[in-house]
């Protein structure tokens, strides 16, 4: 009975915690859907301790990318390092590791999905620290492209552009 009660109790839990990420599935798709009147390009960090098995989810986060284009939404995924029980964020100590990422995971992760389909950054970093600096560098980093047409572009047809940067 023992075995019984552990595998009823995992089922819950397991059942719980997929309510949960379905919410914040629905959430994350009407906040995209609510900032789609705000002017201009917006980024949403979402921070998780996840992953849940997306298999069931894979269409519902897949719609969020057409959404999350037309709202010039971004969003990118911190995923939270596995905690063990009784692990506390405010005494985790420094490591010289800055990110571990199995490929299975970014297969599975809502979140890394999330962020890959609307082009945001997706990482698991050791720390918060090194999650929102990767982060902050990503995005400072930007461009301005301007282009100006010919009469003889303006054809109608499509044309093909070529841009070539100076790495740095």
């Amino acid at each position: 009975t023992c075995r019984v009660n552990s595998q009823v109790q995992a089922r819950s839990m397991a059942r719980d915690a997929r309510i949960r990420a379905q919410a914040t599935l629905i959430d994350l798709g009407n906040l995209i859907d609510a900032l789609a009147v705000v002017e201009g390009a917006k980024d949403i960090v979402l921070v998780t301790g996840g992953p849940a098995n997306t298999t069931e989810d894979r269409s519902f986060i897949l719609d969020l990318a057409p959404r999350a284009s037309a709202a010039h939404v971004t969003v990118h995924a911190i995923q939270l390092p596995a905690q063990t029980p009784g692990m506390r964020a405010d005494v985790m100590q420094p490591s010289n590791e800055t990110f571990s990422v199995s490929s299975t995971f970014m297969d599975t992760s809502a979140a890394f999905m999330v962020a890959s389909s609307t082009g945001g950054l997706a990482v698991e970093p050791v720390s918060g620290t090194v999650g929102f600096t990767r982060l902050l560098h990503e995005r400072s980093a930007w461009y301005i492209l301007g282009i100006e047409t010919t009469p003889a572009d303006r054809d109608g047809a499509s044309h093909a552009i070529g841009v070539n940067v100076k790495q740095v």
